[in-house]
């Protein structure tokens, strides 16, 4: 299994509204792709993951709420190439949201079949 803590809201499938959000949304995906780089290194090596897996994100959010599939949608897309090749390959999703201090989320990937490289 593969797990990272990202420190920052998610990024978000639907296309931003504004240059500010886009700048934003453009900030959100470098760190999620700073801490999924940083853990395929460190424990599956450089190569994406081959077969199906399960996404697990757990959203602690600082105010209000989140359409869910936007934030699924963001995550998927973002760890395309890097995670695994293709979105595709994710056969199972559980999204979890709850009030915390500050955004942050957590992303697990479970191979369900497969293997790496």
């Amino acid at each position: 299994m593969l797990e990272f803590d990202v420190s920052a809201k998610p990024p978000y499938k639907q296309t931003p509204a504004t240059a500010k959000e886009q700048n934003n949304q453009e900030r959100y995906k470098q760190a999620l792709k700073k801490a999924a780089n940083s853990a395929m290194k460190t424990v599956h090596g450089e190569w994406p993951i081959e077969g199906d897996v399960r996404l697990i994100i757990h959203y602690e959010r600082a105010k209000g709420h989140m359409d869910s599939t936007n934030v699924i949608g963001g995550i998927a897309d973002t760890l395309e190439g890097i995670v695994y090749e293709n979105d595709s390959q994710i056969k199972e999703v559980q999204y979890v949201e709850n009030k915390g201090e500050v955004d942050k989320y957590k992303v697990k990937i479970e191979v369900l079949r497969g293997n790496y490289g």
